[in-house]
């Protein structure tokens, strides 16, 4: 008896084991949407660099080299050269420009007489009096008193006006331009400028020379214009006086 109730249990127990699972939670189970994936972080690619123009490349800028003053020596040789072929430039454009480059050599000879010299031979070989009256603005550029000499064979009565009134102008300048620098010479200059025979431009220039100088000799000198036939130059030499006298 007893060994059939164990029996009848162990018969139990084998049937509850093997009983199918409820079709409910097997439902349950298949119906379970799956578990969400997360998509893995893609690694974002940086933005391209613009592209820039490609560069010019430019060329260098050319060096220009200031042109450096020739020596004494080469002006000398320039001068010489200048005047040698001077008589066989046909163009008057090309003479004036011969005329100008040996003006502008002044400062570079050793002696600014060779300048004027070189202009005073241009002179007598020149025929257009244009050509000659740039001589004569040369020379009155000159800054030196080599220059009075040629000035004055352009003030001669023969001479075409336009040279003449080129010539009164170049005295008048040199003539301040030789104050200006204190020349020990300019006093002597300005004296001579007073001839009667002179223009009356070039007369007033030596009067205010002598007042701009500032020197008691020009006091016998200018009390002398006060008798000047030309009522202007007494003028001036009066005014002249009246400043020198109130030092």
């Amino acid at each position: 008896m007893a060994i059939g109730l164990a029996a009848i249990l162990v018969a139990i127990a084998f049937v509850a084991c093997s009983k199918p699972s409820s079709p409910v939670a097997e439902q349950k189970s298949s119906t379970t949407p799956p578990a969400p994936t997360q998509p893995s972080p893609i690694a974002e690619e940086p933005p391209p660099k613009p592209v820039s123009p490609k560069a010019t490349t430019r060329p260098p800028k050319p060096v220009h080299q200031r042109p450096t003053s020739p020596t004494p020596q080469e002006a000398a040789a320039q001068i010489q050269n200048d005047v040698g072929r001077y008589s066989i430039v046909q163009s008057e454009a090309d003479r004036e420009a011969l005329v100008d480059e040996i003006g502008d050599l002044k400062d570079s000879v050793e002696h600014k007489e060779q300048v004027a010299q070189a202009l005073t031979t241009l002179f007598r070989m020149e025929a257009s009096p244009a050509v000659r009256a740039e001589i004569m603005t040369q020379l009155g550029d000159l800054e030196h008193t080599s220059a009075v000499d040629p000035i004055q064979l352009g003030l001669d009565p023969n001479q075409p006006q336009e040279v003449q009134d080129a010539a009164t102008e170049a005295w008048v300048n040199l003539l301040q331009d030789l104050v200006d620098a204190e020349d020990p010479a300019a006093f002597d200059q300005m004296v001579r400028a007073l001839q009667p025979t002179l223009p009356r431009d070039v007369r007033e220039a030596g009067i205010d020379g002598l007042e701009d100088l500032d020197d008691k000799r020009a006091v016998p000198i200018l009390q002398q214009l006060l008798h000047d036939n030309d009522s202007e130059v007494r003028e001036y030499a009066k005014d002249a006086l009246d400043w020198l006298n109130t030092d």
